[in-house]
């Protein structure tokens, strides 16, 4: 998810994929850091060492309804699938 500077395109990128394939995407540990960043400004400082600095600078340029859009993709994730 995160270390790059194109994490937010990549999500957004995944967000265009499941509106026309069946996706399933899972929840890492970086994914919940992520989600917990987007929703409530939490940003813990192992995250942000590894990688979570570059992908918050990469969510600078997105607009409110992006972000939105982004957490909802966030708390959709699932924690497993059989």
């Amino acid at each position: 998810m995160d270390g790059w500077s194109q994490s937010f395109e990549v999500v957004r990128m995944l967000i265009s994929l499941a509106e026309i394939y069946d996706c399933k995407f899972l929840l890492g540990n970086h994914d919940l850091w992520m989600a917990n960043w987007l929703r409530n400004g939490d940003k813990p400082k192992v995250w942000v060492e590894n990688g979570g600095q570059a992908a918050m600078d990469s969510y600078r340029k997105a607009t409110k309804k992006e972000l939105a859009v982004h957490t909802l993709f966030f708390q959709k994730l699932l924690n497993y699938y059989i």
